[in-house]
C-alpha cells in the first residue's frame, strides 16, 4: 500500500510542478529568462514518469506472474547485485577522475570562480563520503 501511495504521490506532484512551471513561464516571459521554467519542467517529468513507470510495472507484474517471478529472481539474485555493486565501483571510479579533469578545465576556462567553488565543493563531499563509507565497511569486515 505504501508503494503504490508514493507512486501516486509523484504522480501528483509531477502534474503539479508542470502546471507551476507554465506559471512561472509566463511570468518570466517578458523578462528572457527562461531556464528557471524548464529546469521545473524537468523535474516534473521526472517526477511523473518514475510514478507512472513504476504504477505500470506492478501493474503488469499483477498480471503476468512469471513476469513478477522473473523480475524478483533478477532483482534479489546474488550473482546480479555483485554485478550491479561492480559496475556502481566502475562508474564512480571514472567519475573520480572525469570530474577532477572537468574542474581543471572549468578553472583553466576561466568559469566563474562561484561556479567552479561549487563543483569542487560538491566533489570534496563525494570523497569525504567515500571514505566514510569505505572506513564504515572496514570496520564492519
Amino acid at each position: 500500500m505504501k508503494n503504490k501511495f508514493s507512486d501516486n504521490l509523484f504522480i501528483i506532484a509531477g502534474l503539479i510542478l508542470l502546471l507551476i512551471s507554465v506559471y512561472v513561464y509566463t511570468l518570466l516571459a517578458e523578462s528572457g529568462n527562461y531556464a528557471l521554467p524548464f529546469i521545473i519542467f524537468g523535474c516534473a517529468c521526472g517526477l511523473f514518469g518514475h510514478g507512472m513507470g513504476s504504477r505500470l510495472a506492478k501493474r503488469a507484474q499483477q498480471k503476468n506472474p512469471e513476469l513478477a517471478k522473473r523480475v524478483d529472481i533478477e532483482v534479489n539474485d546474488e550473482r546480479n547485485s555483485k554485478i550491479r555493486y561492480l559496475a556502481k565501483a566502475k562508474a564512480f571510479d571514472m567519475f573520480i577522475y572525469i570530474f577532477g579533469i572537468l574542474l581543471l578545465l572549468f578553472a583553466v576556462m576561466e568559469i566563474p570562480t562561484s561556479a567552479v567553488l561549487l563543483l569542487c565543493l560538491a566533489y570534496a563531499v563525494v570523497i569525504v563520503f567515500f571514505i566514510f563509507n569505505f572506513k564504515k565497511q572496514n570496520k564492519t569486515m
